[in-house]
C-alpha cells in the first residue's frame, strides 16, 4: 500500500535524537496548537470504560451531529477512520486508470492513486506564481483522465483556490471524469469555501475532510466523506466494519459542541500565521509563501542547506519540521512548518536563525 512519508512521526524522531516524544516541538504536524478541546478530554475520561463494547457500526449519533455541523443531509455523510481512509475508499470506488492532479499536493493523493494501479498525470504549479492552482492546464488535462484529485486548501503549499475555479473544474468534468476534493484544512480558511453542499447533489463528486487537524486529536483518527446518498452507500460498502472507534465517536460529538474553541482557533491561527510568516522571511536565506491554512511552506534554498540537512539540525534542537523532499513538485529545497503558539514559534525562529548559512555571491 502507501509508502508516503508524513510529518508528525515523533516516535521515529525520539529514536533518532534520543529524546522523549514529549520533549519535541513538533512543527511537522499541522494540528491546532490549542490542543484538544476540554470537552473532548472530559468525555474521553467519562467514557473510557466504553472500550469494553463494540462501537456503533453506523456511528449514527456522531454522524448526525457531523451532518448538522456541515449543514448537509445525514444520508450524504460517511464517518471514517481519518481523512486518509475517506480518500482511499473513494479511490477504491472510482478505480481510476488515470488520475489528474496538480503538484505539489498531499502525498497520499498520489500514493493512493498508484496503490489502486492508476497512472498519475501531474500538472506542476509554479513557485514563481505562488503555487496557485494551474486551472488552464488542469482543464486541458481532463480529457486524458477519469478522476481529478484537488486538495483545497492545498497541502503543503497552503494555497486556497477560489470556489469559482474548483466549481469550473467540477462542471467541466461532469460526464467525463469524477472529482475528488480534499478539504482537510478548509476549516482554517473558512467553511464558506467548502464544496460539501454541491457534492451532495452531484454524481461523481466526493468531498473528503478531516476533523483531527481542527480539533487536535490525530490519534483518534476522524475524517469524513460527503457525496450523494448513492455514492455514500457505495463507499460504506467498501469500508471495514467498526472503522470508527467508540472513543472517537464520543469525542466528535463533544468537539462539535464547542463553538468558542473553533472561534479562538481561527483568531489564534490568523494572528500567528502572519507573525511567523513575516519573521521567517526576515531571516537570511528563507522565503515563505502566502497561506490560508495553519502551516507555511518555506523555500530554504538561500540557506545553503538542503531540507534533509536542516531537518537533522533542527531535530537536534528538539524541533521537528516537515522535510518536503518526498513531495512531488517540490524537491529538497523546501520545508513546511505548522503555525503554533507565540512562545513555540519564537523557539522555531531562534533555531532556524542559528542554522541559517546564507550562500555568498
Amino acid at each position: 500500500m502507501s509508502k508516503a512519508i508524513h510529518g508528525g512521526n515523533v516516535w521515529e524522531a525520539s529514536r533518532r535524537f534520543g529524546r522523549s516524544p514529549k520533549e519535541f516541538l513538533d512543527f511537522s504536524s499541522n494540528l491546532n496548537p490549542l490542543g484538544p478541546p476540554r470537552a473532548v478530554q472530559e468525555v474521553l475520561a467519562q467514557h473510557l470504560q466504553d472500550v469494553a463494547f463494540y462501537p456503533d457500526p453506523e456511528a449514527r449519533e456522531a454522524r448526525e451531529h457531523l451532518a448538522a455541523w456541515l449543514d448537509v443531509p445525514v444520508e450524504s455523510v460517511l464517518l471514517t477512520n481519518g481523512g486518509v481512509e475517506a480518500l482511499y475508499l473513494a479511490l477504491f470506488l472510482f478505480q481510476p486508470r488515470r488520475l489528474l492532479s496538480s503538484v505539489p499536493t498531499f502525498v497520499e493523493g498520489i500514493a493512493g492513486a498508484r496503490a489502486v494501479g492508476a497512472e498519475v498525470l501531474e500538472v506542476t504549479a509554479s513557485p514563481r506564481e505562488g503555487f496557485q492552482l494551474p486551472l488552464g492546464a488542469l482543464l486541458k488535462g481532463l480529457s486524458h483522465a477519469d478522476l481529478v484529485y484537488l486538495c483545497n486548501p492545498n497541502n503543503p503549499t497552503g494555497v486556497l483556490a477560489s470556489r469559482e475555479k474548483v466549481l469550473r473544474i467540477v462542471r467541466e468534468a461532469k460526464g467525463r471524469c469524477a472529482v475528488l476534493v480534499d478539504e482537510a484544512f478548509v476549516d482554517f480558511a473558512g467553511r464558506e469555501h467548502s464544496l460539501v453542499q454541491e457534492a451532495t447533489r452531484a454524481d461523481g463528486v466526493v468531498v473528503i475532510g478531516s476533523l483531527t487537524k481542527l480539533f487536535a486529536f490525530p490519534g483518534l483518527r476522524l475524517g469524513y466523506a460527503v457525496a450523494s446518498p448513492s455514492t455514500i452507500e457505495a463507499l460504506r460498502g467498501l469500508q471495514p466494519p467498526w472503522s470508527v472507534n467508540i472513543l472517537a465517536q464520543h469525542a466528535l460529538i463533544a468537539a462539535l459542541s464547542d463553538r468558542a474553541y473553533v472561534a479562538e482557533t481561527i483568531r489564534l491561527i490568523s494572528a500567528e500565521r502572519a507573525f511567523l510568516s513575516s519573521q521567517i522571511s526576515s531571516l537570511a536565506g528563507y522565503i515563505t509563501f502566502p497561506s490560508q491554512t495553519n502551516f507555511l511552506l518555506v523555500d530554504i534554498s538561500g540557506t545553503g542547506l538542503r531540507s534533509g540537512e536542516l531537518w537533522e539540525r533542527l531535530g537536534r534542537w528538539g524541533i521537528l519540521v516537515r522535510d518536503c523532499a518526498s513531495i512531488p513538485g517540490l524537491g529538497d529545497w523546501y520545508i513546511r512548518v505548522a503555525v503554533r503558539k507565540r512562545e513555540e514559534n519564537l523557539a522555531l525562529l531562534a533555531a532556524m536563525a542559528k542554522e541559517s548559512v546564507p550562500q555568498r555571491s
